[in-house]
């Protein structure tokens, strides 16, 4: 059950930090692409 949870939540979270790192981007907004994109690649690694 918690298991679950626990990959929906890890889901939620990537499609969230997916879609901030393309609004960042598309704004022009610091923050950079190269980070972002380090951190979903160790998410999705896990």
């Amino acid at each position: 059950m918690f298991e679950e949870l626990g990959n929906a939540l890890l889901v939620v979270l990537m499609v969230g930090k997916f879609a901030a790192t393309i609004f960042s981007y598309s704004s022009e907004g610091t923050g950079g692409i190269f980070a972002p994109t380090l951190f979903i690649g160790a998410i999705l690694g896990e």
